[in-house]
């Protein structure tokens, strides 16, 4: 995501992305390179992908961290707005500095959407990132925390996804 030369060559005569890469950590000293990572690097991406021509569709996985927090019982949803005063962790502003970058690709003209996912899980490696959760389930939990979230499988923010390409393409063709 950080070496444009490379992002140049992969989307020549690409017409749509799905961009799902980034750095999730939550070590302080990791905090300034997942910025660099997230942010930077989806600003590459939107750049690029301004400037390509009939470009159709960009497709952004973000983070329900990007809406902001709330304290209670209160849900959160599209309308629960980010508020920098809430003590959002460094991968949350990372995530909502990426968007910003979208938002900012969007009002050059970039056809984009972004999706915010809870805690995405899937296939892989259990012993590393969310899925890691699954090994400790295992071995057992020596205690719990209060409070409560919401975990999503990779596949359906990937159907997500392609459902929002399809109805943008058919908006597309209708207008």
């Amino acid at each position: 995501m950080l070496e444009i030369d490379s992002l140049i060559s992969i989307c020549d005569g690409v017409d749509t992305v799905f961009h799902a890469a980034a750095m999730i950590s939550f070590i302080p000293s990791e905090a300034k390179h997942m910025e660099k990572v997230n942010m930077e690097g989806t600003a590459n991406l939107v750049n690029i992908c301004t400037q390509l021509p009939n470009f159709k569709f960009f497709g952004h996985v973000s983070s329900v961290a990007t809406l902001g927090r709330i304290s209670g019982e209160q849900k959160i949803d599209e309308n629960t707005h980010w508020d920098p005063n809430s003590h959002p962790s460094n991968y949350a502003i990372s995530k909502y500095g990426a968007e910003r970058e979208v938002w900012r690709g969007i009002a050059e003209g970039l056809p984009a959407v972004i999706v915010n996912p809870s805690i995405v899980l899937g296939p892989g490696d259990f012993t590393k990132g969310s899925a890691a959760l699954f090994g400790k389930i295992k071995r057992g939990f020596p205690f719990y925390t209060e409070g409560i979230s919401g975990f999503v499988d990779v596949r359906d923010v990937g159907a997500a996804l392609l459902f929002l390409w399809k109805k943008k393409s058919l908006a597309n063709a209708l207008f």
